[in-house]
């Protein structure tokens, strides 16, 4: 018995009730928030500083420094997307790009799928922004990241994410 029942429906996201079987015949009742999915790119200029963005997040009420990330559009390659929310973001293309996975935020209660990507070899090659972001582009060496991680000021869960990935394929130290 497998029941889906559409609870709202968003510009980006929805909600969505299901009920469901178990294994053991029992039945189980879900929330879900259906997303199209995300990109997460982290940028390394020449220099072997990181490109964060500072940004406002109005569900926590704070400003958050972060990786540059952005969600797809319907039926949107992720890569493109990366592509676009790079240049929006901090003003830059990337020459060179390395795909790092993906991940799962919150698979709890969420299906969203982030699509990671280290991005180097940058040139200038800014897009407007969008009109509901204000952002400042933050350069750090990953010394400095690593301090802001173990004083707990970098708490975005997708940034740690990230640098966890490139660390653990040997891509940055």
């Amino acid at each position: 018995m497998n029941e889906r029942k559409l609870v709202y429906q968003g510009k980006r996201i929805s909600l969505v009730q299901e009920s469901y079987t178990l294994s053991d015949g029992r039945t189980a009742e879900h929330l879900t928030i259906e997303h199209p999915g995300a990109v997460v790119i982290l940028p390394r200029d020449t220099q072997g500083r990181f490109l964060l963005v500072r940004q406002y997040r109005h569900s926590v009420r704070q400003s958050l420094l972060e990786a540059p990330a952005g969600a797809l559009e319907l039926g949107e390659d992720p890569r493109t997307c990366a592509e676009r929310e790079l240049r929006e973001e901090i003003g830059e293309r990337a020459e060179t790009w390395r795909d790092l996975g993906k991940l799962f935020p919150t698979p709890g209660f969420c299906n969203e799928v982030q699509y990671l990507y280290l991005a180097t070899d940058l040139v200038p090659d800014r897009l407007p922004s969008d009109d509901d972001e204000e952002i400042s582009v933050v350069a750090l060496y990953f010394s400095e990241i690593l301090d802001l991680i173990r004083s707990g000021e970098l708490l975005d869960g997708k940034t740690l994410a990230i640098f966890m990935r490139a660390q653990a394929l040997g891509l940055i130290e």
